[in-house]
Parts: C-alpha cells; sequence; structure tokens
C-alpha cells in the first residue's frame, strides 16, 4: 500500500484534500492552530466543528478561524474531566457518521496528545461510515523561541499535575507479565521522569525522535537526546533500553512499535506519546490494534502560552484509510 504521509507546501493543501469534507479543528492559544484553517479553501467545508479549552483564553484563534470560515459550531471541552470529553467527541463522531459517505479533515494540530488519542479511537470504530479520512498537521518552524534562545532555555511544559490511562486504551494488563513503559520522548525530561517514579516499570523503552517535522529542529533533538542519556546513564535502573522512531512519518513509525512489540510478546506495553501528533497517531493505531497495549500521559501543570511555538509553511497529510492495521 503506498505510503500515508504526505508533506506540501501550505498554499497547495487544496489540490491534495476532498472537494467536500467536516472539518474538525481546535483553537490553541498557539498561532499554528489557525494555520490550517486559513489555508483552507472555505467552499469545500460542509461544516466546521471548533474545540477549544476552557482552561485557555482562546478567543483570538476562535475568531480568526470563525471569520475565514464564516461558520461554525464552537465546542468547549473541559480537559481536566477526560470522561466528559469522551462523551462530547462521541456525540460528535456520532452526528458525522449519521451524515453516510461524509469525508472527514481533522486539524490535529493543537489537539492534546490525549484528546487526539479518544478522537482516533471513535473514528476507528466508525470508519465504515467515512468516504475519507484526512489528518492534517502543521509543523512548527521552532518551539519555544529557540531562534532567539539557547536551546538549554527552552521549555514547552512544567511540572506533571496527573499521569492518567487514555480512555479507550485501558490495556489488559497481565499481573503475571513484566510491564514495558515506552516514552516517545520530545523535550520534556520532567514528565518523563514523573511518570517512572508512579509507574515503577519492569523496562523502561526510550524513543529518540528522529526526522524532524523541520530542520530548525535537529539542534534541539540532539540537546535533548544527550539530556535523556545522561538522565538514563544516572537513573538507577537497570533495565533501559533505546529506540529510534519517526517525529513524521507515521508509516514507519508504526513499523518501529509493531516489531518492539512483536518482539517482547508477552511483556505488558504502556505507550507514552510526548512528541510530535503524527507519531502520536502512529502509537494510537498500533495500540487500537493490539488491545494488550495501554496509552497513558502525563498532564503538564504549566504550558508555555507565550512562547510555545511558531507555523512553518509546510502542512503534513495523513490519509488514515492507506494505513493497513487502521483497517482492520
Amino acid at each position: 500500500m503506498p505510503n500515508s504521509t504526505n508533506t506540501v507546501n501550505k498554499k497547495d493543501i487544496n489540490s491534495y484534500i476532498p472537494d467536500k469534507f467536516a472539518l474538525l479543528c481546535s483553537a490553541s492559544f498557539e498561532e499554528r492552530s489557525t494555520t490550517i484553517p486559513l489555508s483552507l479553501d472555505k467552499n469545500k467545508i460542509l461544516l466546521t466543528k471548533i474545540f477549544k479549552s476552557l482552561k485557555f483564553n482562546n478567543q483570538n484563534a476562535t475568531n480568526i478561524i470563525t471569520d475565514k470560515l464564516n461558520d461554525g459550531e464552537i465546542i468547549e471541552l473541559d480537559l481536566s474531566n477526560p470522561i466528559t470529553v469522551a462523551n462530547i467527541l462521541t456525540n460528535t463522531i456520532k452526528e458525522l457518521s449519521s451524515m453516510k459517505d461524509i469525508s472527514l479533515l481533522i486539524d490535529i494540530t493543537t489537539f492534546t496528545h490525549e484528546v487526539l488519542a479518544m478522537l482516533l479511537k471513535l473514528i476507528h470504530d466508525n470508519k465504515q461510515y467515512f468516504s475519507s479520512i484526512f489528518c492534517l498537521y502543521n509543523g512548527a518552524s521552532d518551539y519555544s523561541n529557540s531562534k532567539n534562545i539557547e536551546v538549554s532555555q527552552m521549555w514547552l511544559t512544567k511540572g506533571c499535575r496527573d499521569v492518567r490511562n487514555i480512555v479507550g486504551y485501558p490495556g489488559r494488563l497481565r499481573p503475571a507479565e513484566k510491564t514495558c513503559l515506552v516514552i516517545f520522548t520530545g523535550f520534556e525530561l520532567e514528565r518523563a521522569t514523573r511518570l517512572i517514579e508512579l509507574l515503577e516499570p519492569d523496562k523502561i523503552v526510550i524513543g529518540k525522535g528522529t526526522d524532524a517535522t523541520d530542520n530548525n529542529h535537529n539542534k534541539a533533538m540532539e540537546y535533548f537526546h544527550n539530556k535523556f542519556d545522561e538522565w538514563k546513564n544516572n537513573y538507577k535502573y537497570s533495565n533501559c533500553t533505546d529506540i529510534n522512531f519517526s517525529c513524521k512519518n507515521v508509516d514507519e513509525t508504526i513499523k518501529i512499535v509493531t516489531n518492539l512489540i512483536a518482539n517482547n510478546p508477552n511483556d505488558n506495553f504502556i505507550l507514552v506519546p510526548l512528541n510530535t501528533k503524527l507519531s502520536t497517531i502512529a502509537i494510537s493505531i498500533v495500540a487500537l490494534s493490539n488491545t494488550r497495549i495501554q496509552i497513558c500521559y502525563p498532564i503538564p501543570e504549566m504550558y508555555n502560552t507565550e512562547n510555545y511555538s511558531s507555523p512553518g509553511d509546510n502542512i503534513t497529510i495523513v490519509d488514515l484509510f492507506r494505513i493497513d492495521i487502521f483497517n482492520k
């Protein structure tokens, strides 16, 4: 099957998407949340669902999106209550699936990893009702204003308020088997440390992102890879290994995660997505194909709302129906 993932300049995006579709997007404190809605031909959009967090003042992004698209239902999410969020997402997908054979476009750029994973689970369960399903992602040109500060001063989040299983991915963990915690790291060492302290796994696998969505990230990736190496060497944990995964190639990351699990068939696996939303797609889809896999997520105490990221010029398109295990 052809590769599911394609990256194009934002000015060309309308040549790669269906003629008519329903749009799901997220209005965020990140400027990136407006990039894809502003790039789309509004005449192609049948309806729009705009999700926003109750926690943050996202009114500016919401106004920009609604002004461009002329219309759109605004749906508020209380991210501190995942069951309520899951119910809202369920009702949304139920409404869209009742339209029969509609194309679905999801701007995944600024959904949280937790919400994105829940959304993918619901879409997978109802995939037969959609004629096509595309996820769109605007990669950042830089994070934490990294062009103007030292990499060592970069931060995206601080603290870890909670660690919880993502609704829809509980896993069927077997008490007699060893638990392997796989952390797909980004730029956030603090949350990874908190995860290990709380879960106390038998094994740890540190997933190191490669193949960055923008070459501007290479220096930061190298710095944080070294930080994780230092952390791992100093951490009093005897069974800790590394794997490399792609930050932007969904198909490649699916293969890597699938092989890791196949090579350790008796382990209980807990997967933790802390990298790009594209790698989160891969992690979620692998977990959907194996009910023994659990996905959990560490909830940050604080976000760098002033300088989280800057939008890039490219948009990555993921055609979910081109992913074999998504269709099973």
